[in-house]
């Protein structure tokens, strides 16, 4: 096995069922790799359970980009599931994902009870008042995530007073993207208090 690799990028690949069995391999096996970008693999349910299944395992792995996957309630849920336990996971990307207001509330929850993972980029992802409410929470409660992308995600004038009241509430975030989203004066003046 090779001990001298640390960043995988296998971005834009179509996988086949016995790649991503191999790819889980890998992952639960290797003890260097530090950094894998599996975005717009076009990554479907049953490979992303396998993929967040076996970094549930694994024990280096610190940035994982799943962007532009297709998530289901299972996977999802499996996912949601990785982020609670996993102590290694500082970076998680899921850009563009679908992902759903319940989809959207799991990994917000998740968040919630991570002490690890210190960025987190939602950006593309559309959000409801459901799901807004979770990521508020979230962002009151955990106290480790620094930087959260959330541009191109719907939110509007309510949505952002949302996230400025939580911010508020908890001083550790240092970065914040909220461009490309749907504000108004009165979120304006919640940016500013």
């Amino acid at each position: 096995m090779n001990t001298a690799l640390t960043s995988l990028d296998l971005s834009g690949n179509n996988f086949d069922d016995q790649s991503i069995t191999c790819l889980g391999t890998m992952l639960r096996e290797n003890k260097v790799l530090t950094s894998l970008r599996l975005s717009s693999c076009g990554l479907g349910p049953k490979a992303l359970q396998t993929v967040c299944r076996a970094v549930g395992m694994n024990t280096t792995l610190t940035s994982l980009d799943l962007s532009f996957s297709k998530f289901d309630d299972q996977s999802i849920t499996c996912l949601g599931t990785v982020l609670k336990y996993n102590k290694v996971l500082t970076s998680l990307v899921l850009v563009g994902c679908g992902l759903g207001p319940e989809g959207l509330c799991e990994v917000c929850n998740a968040f919630g009870m991570n002490t690890t993972l210190t960025s987190l980029h939602l950006s593309g992802n559309e959000f409801d008042d459901q799901s807004i409410a979770c990521l508020g929470t979230m962002l009151r409660e955990n106290k480790v995530l620094t930087t959260l992308g959330l541009n191109r995600c719907g939110l509007g004038p309510e949505g952002l007073c949302e996230v400025c009241n939580a911010v508020r509430m908890n001083t550790t975030r240092t970065y914040i993207d909220l461009s490309e989203n749907r504000f108004d004066d009165k979120s304006i003046t919640c940016l500013g208090k």
